[in-house]
């Protein structure tokens, strides 16, 4: 018997690269309740994108040679 034919919420908070894929697969399996991501994992994402978009942009010309960005 699954969790949702006994009317009791399953489910999983993943917060990983390419984890999209394994929600579908869960969900198609029968999880009703999946917490996708943090907020902090999503703004430290966002930040570094910005950032690379900015050093994309400027050419290098930022004046700072940091690799990674570490919050």
């Amino acid at each position: 018997m699954t969790a949702r034919k006994a009317g009791v919420g399953a489910g999983i908070h993943v917060f990983y690269n390419e984890s999209v894929k394994w929600e579908i697969e869960w969900a198609a399996k029968g999880a009703n309740l999946i917490l996708h991501s943090g907020d902090i994992n999503r703004f430290a994402q966002v930040v570094h994108d910005d950032i690379s978009t900015l050093r994309k942009a400027l050419n290098g010309q930022s004046g700072c040679e940091a690799k990674e960005v570490n919050i």
